[in-house]
């Protein structure tokens, strides 16, 4: 086919022009659909950490609650100790 001489006709023009506008197009709708999937992805690591960073400060109390236990334990064994202690040593200086 040969090409026309002098000016292109307005239709070929837009033919021309319509490719890069498609293509413009396309590369927007990927660079949105890139942008929401990792938007998604952050957004679902930030829930993540801070369901996390929660059960982390459950465990914690849960622990100091467990020592602060074994604390009022070792109190009481020790005053119990201390009672037998005192009792036997009454016991001693009565004979």
């Amino acid at each position: 086919m040969e090409e026309p001489i002098g000016p292109v006709p307005k239709a070929d023009r837009v033919m021309k022009v319509w490719p890069v506008i498609t293509g413009t197009i396309a590369l927007i709708i990927s660079i949105t659909s890139i942008t929401i999937k990792f938007t998604s992805k952050i957004e679902l690591q930030r829930l993540e950490i801070d369901y996390l960073k929660s059960a982390d400060k459950d465990k914690s109390l849960m622990l100091r609650d467990v020592q602060q236990q074994v604390v009022n334990e070792i109190k009481e064994v020790n005053n119990k100790l201390t009672n037998i202690q005192i009792a036997l040593q009454n016991k001693v200086d009565k004979k």
